[in-house]
């Protein structure tokens, strides 16, 4: 049976897990040298690391996919993580079971709960009593990014995956870095809310945090690569109201979200109202549902469409 082929979706997060061969435990005592590997991976291709995890007989990545196939990137980390296995412990051959597992993240809470789930490993292993306490993880990272003034040659691209957390638009770095954690901590609470005497249990468990924020980030960085490849699974969770914040915040020249829905023709306010249609299209809107929004006929929408394709944005 041939081999089912890898996707390639570029501009899109992938959750990716491998695991040793038989599940021995053989990243154990050498963790810091595979961390090294993993942050060096990335020098080989055009992908980029945006979390990790080493566990003592599995990996956990998280990954922005490029151009190039994920294999271009994974293919040499893994060779070099086998051939220091094989150093450590003896032995020849498979040092992991099988293919690498590859799962794209295709909308904005499946990527906040994978980049959540690979951080919180260890702790869920029984390996620390605190996710602050895991060393072989990049969460580390992530609480230090917003304090540090310049990255260092071998972080991992931090800021655009904090943002996913944002409680609101507009929060700063480190108050991302604070919607993060608390993302956490409601993960932890979860975890324990399942694992109580169904007696003790309240109703409904601890309340998730609001991701407003993040929902609006996704869209502005994510959601054209994710609608582009796979059309309809990218449907956010917010509505034309928000993108249409998004536009006037983002122009920063007195058009208020009333003015972009007037219908003026005014030179600024025409430049926003095609940059909204375009990212609405891109998020997977209806052409109808956007022109309904804006009060304009669907033709004006399709105009704006069609140039858009002619000019190459």
């Amino acid at each position: 049976m041939s081999r089912r082929l890898r996707p390639r979706l570029p501009g899109v997060p992938f959750h990716i897990t491998a695991r040793s061969q038989g599940h021995a435990p053989v990243f154990k005592g050498v963790e810091r040298a595979v961390v090294e590997r993993i942050l060096a991976a990335p020098q080989r291709s055009d992908a980029s690391l945006l979390a990790y995890a080493v566990m003592p007989n599995h990996i956990h990545l998280v990954v922005l996919q490029g151009e190039e196939p994920l294999s271009q990137l994974m293919q040499p980390m893994l060779r070099r993580i086998a051939l220091l296995v094989h150093r450590r412990h003896g032995g020849e051959g498979h040092a992991f079971e099988r293919r690498y597992r590859a799962h794209p993240c295709m909308d904005p809470d499946y990527f906040r709960n994978a980049v959540a789930y690979v951080h919180l490993n260890g702790l869920r292993a029984g390996l620390c009593a605190h996710v602050d306490e895991y060393s072989w993880c990049s969460h580390a990272r992530y609480r230090a990014s917003a304090d540090r003034v310049q990255p260092t040659e071998d972080d991992v691209p931090i800021e655009n995956v904090l943002r996913l957390y944002a409680v609101a638009d507009g929060r700063t770095l480190r108050e991302c870095r604070d919607d993060y954690c608390a993302f956490l901590d409601w993960r932890c609470a979860m975890d324990a809310y399942r694992k109580a005497d169904p007696e003790e249990l309240g109703p409904g468990g601890p309340r998730s945090p609001a991701t407003d924020g993040g929902d609006l980030h996704w869209l502005r960085s994510y959601a054209k690569a994710v609608v582009r490849h796979a059309p309809g699974q990218a449907r956010p969770r917010i509505d034309l109201r928000d993108l249409a914040r998004i536009a006037v915040s983002d122009a920063q020249n007195g058009v208020t979200l009333e003015l972009l829905r007037s219908g003026s023709r005014s030179k600024g306010v025409v430049r926003i109202r095609r940059r909204f249609v375009l990212h609405a299209l891109d998020a997977g809107f209806r052409g109808q549902t956007i022109a309904r929004f804006l009060s304009v006929s669907p033709t004006t929408i399709s105009t704006i469409r069609v140039a858009a394709k002619q000019g190459g944005r």
